[in-house]
């Protein structure tokens, strides 16, 4: 089971989730360098990705890692704990997603090299963020190129619902909107022939 979340780490690297509650009796093992925040209830979040991972992958404070590290678990990992697919299954799907990543990653730095792309562009929205700020820099994107980088989005973000039964919203979904009619048009068309390919 530890070569999955090692092999994956989505769940603390920022891809899954913005941030997790953590106690005051935890903060401590977390380190300086942490960026924890107070939320309206008054309790502590720790911003995510967890600078505690590895570049690796390995969790740094595995021995004593706050509680709610210790007690989640993706239903990846429920379904191969189940029964329901093999590790060697699991470790595939986390493959095909990594390797998602890699091409939307490879993509973006095709069209715009002026930007430094980082590898997990959907999670908290990064993606969005560094289209609106090289567009703001003088960045001309092709409607092809804006439909593409979409079309590959979704397909992750969908992958992830599918198979880590994640729910969370992109704010991919209200650029659709903004982008009007005629983009969402060459974007579903841009889906289909993605999908053919």
């Amino acid at each position: 089971m530890g070569d999955l979340c090692v092999k994956c780490t989505m769940c603390c690297n920022g891809t899954l989730y913005p941030k997790m509650p953590i106690k005051p009796s935890e903060r401590e093992a977390l380190g300086p360098a942490a960026e924890i925040h107070v939320n309206s209830q008054g309790g502590l979040e720790l911003a995510l990705g967890c600078r505690c991972l590895s570049d690796a992958g390995a969790c740094q404070i595995y021995e004593r890692p706050p509680s709610v590290c210790r007690s989640y678990s993706c239903s990846l990992l429920e379904s191969v704990k189940k029964g329901e697919f093999t590790a060697e299954e699991a470790l595939a799907i986390v493959d095909e997603l990594h390797g998602m990543f890699d091409k939307l990653q490879k993509f973006c730095q095709s069209v715009m090299p002026e930007v430094e792309w980082p590898y997990l562009l959907v999670g908290r929205g990064v993606l969005m963020e560094l289209l609106a700020k090289a567009e703001a820099g003088g960045a001309v994107l092709s409607r092809y190129d804006l439909a593409t980088i979409n079309t590959q989005q979704r397909f992750i973000v969908q992958y992830i619902r599918q198979h880590l039964d994640v729910k969370f919203m992109q704010p991919f979904v209200e650029h659709d909107a903004m982008l009007g009619e005629r983009a969402v048009k060459a974007m579903n068309e841009a889906a289909e022939q993605f999908a053919k390919a």
